[in-house]
C-alpha cells in the first residue's frame, strides 16, 4: 500500500497587526435628532448602535483595508461643520460636499457651538452616516481619510476664540499627511493657521467668477469657474504653499501646499444649483446674490476628485 505524506509548514504571523474592529448592528427610532431641533432641516430618527466584535486585519495606521476582503469598511471624512445654522449651505452644501465619497462616514465638528452632550447626533442620508462629535484631542484618534473644513459666516479677520480649535485640527491633519480641503473660509483658516496672513476687503464679492491656472495641480487646474461670497482674502500663503489657481479679485483663490495632499479653494465648490436654489427660497439669499450666482460653475468636478483621491 502507498503512504502519501503531507508536508506541513509552520504558520507564519500576520505581517501587520491584527486589530478588533465592531461590526454595527443598528436600532432606528422615532425621537428627533440634534439637527432637527435646529434651524438644520436634519432627519427626523436617530441610531443607537449595539458593536458586536470581529476580527479585521489592519495594514496601516490609516483605514487601507482591501474592499475585495472588507467590503463593509468606508471611507472616513472628518467634516468641519461650520454652517450647521443655515439649511442650505450648511446641510446642503455637506450632502454635497460627501455625495462623492458615499457609502462614506462623517464625523461633523461643530467647535463654534462647543462641545455637549446635547450636540451629538447620529443619522444617515444617501449612503452616508453622519455623527455629530466633539472636537477631538487629536485628530489621529479619529483615523480619518481626509479633512474637509466648510464655510462659515464667521471671518478669520475678526478671530474668535473657537477657532483656536478649528485650527488645531487643521494643523495635526496637515501634519498627519492626511488629504485636507479648505472651502472658503475653510481656505482662509487651513492658510492662517499654517502661518499664511488673511485680511478684510472694502468691498464684499458675491459672484460666479473665470478662474486662472497659475500652475500645474492635478485637483485644482482643470476648474474652470468658481462661485465666490466673501470679503476676507489670503494675502500671504503659508510657508511651503503655492498658488493653483487665481481669479480677477483674488490672488489666492486656490492653493496647496508643496509636497502634500492639502488644498484651500476661496470659492464655493459645494454650492450647486440646488443648494443655491434651496438658499433663495429660504431666505439666505436675497434677489441681488441669486441673480449673481446664476451662471453654472464646475465645482462639483473638484469635489469628485477630491473624493476619488482621498478613498481607500
Amino acid at each position: 500500500m502507498a503512504v502519501i505524506g503531507v508536508l506541513l509548514h509552520p504558520v507564519q504571523p500576520p505581517s501587520k497587526p491584527i486589530m478588533m474592529m465592531p461590526s454595527v448592528v443598528s436600532i432606528t427610532f422615532t425621537t428627533p435628532s440634534w439637527a432637527s431641533r435646529t434651524a438644520c432641516t436634519g432627519p427626523t430618527f436617530s441610531k443607537i448602535n449595539w458593536r458586536s466584535t470581529s476580527a479585521m486585519v489592519r495594514w496601516s495606521r490609516r483605514r487601507a483595508f482591501n474592499p475585495t476582503l472588507f467590503p463593509s469598511c468606508m471611507t472616513t471624512v472628518v467634516l468641519l461643520d461650520l454652517l450647521v445654522d443655515r439649511p442650505a449651505f450648511g446641510q446642503g452644501g455637506n450632502a454635497e460636499i460627501m455625495a462623492p465619497f458615499a457609502p462614506a462616514e462623517c464625523l461633523l465638528l461643530t467647535p463654534q457651538l462647543g462641545n455637549r452632550e446635547s450636540f451629538r447626533s447620529e443619522w444617515e442620508s444617501n449612503g452616508i452616516t453622519y455623527r455629530r462629535i466633539d472636537v477631538p484631542e487629536s485628530i489621529d484618534d479619529l483615523e480619518p481619510d481626509a479633512v474637509i473644513c466648510s464655510g462659515s459666516r464667521a471671518n478669520v479677520s475678526m478671530w474668535e476664540p473657537w477657532m483656536d480649535d478649528a485650527s488645531r485640527v487643521l494643523q495635526q491633519a496637515v501634519a498627519a499627511n492626511i488629504p485636507v480641503l479648505g472651502i472658503c473660509f475653510g481656505h482662509q483658516l487651513l492658510c492662517k493657521a499654517l502661518g499664511g496672513e488673511v485680511e478684510r476687503a472694502p468691498q464684499r464679492t458675491d459672484s460666479v467668477s473665470p478662474l486662472f491656472s497659475v500652475g500645474m495641480d492635478t485637483l485644482l487646474s482643470p476648474t474652470r469657474k468658481g462661485l465666490f461670497t466673501h470679503q476676507d482674502h489670503v494675502t500671504r500663503l503659508p510657508p511651503g504653499a503655492r498658488r493653483i489657481i487665481s481669479s480677477k479679485h483674488c490672488e489666492n483663490a486656490g492653493m496647496r501646499i508643496a509636497g502634500k495632499p492639502v488644498w484651500g479653494v476661496q470659492f464655493h465648490p459645494e454650492a450647486s444649483r440646488a443648494v443655491i436654489d434651496q438658499a433663495h427660497e429660504d431666505g439666505d439669499l436675497d434677489d441681488t446674490e441669486f441673480a449673481a450666482f446664476e451662471q453654472e460653475h464646475d465645482g462639483g468636478d473638484l469635489l469628485a476628485a477630491f473624493a476619488k483621491l482621498c478613498m481607500p
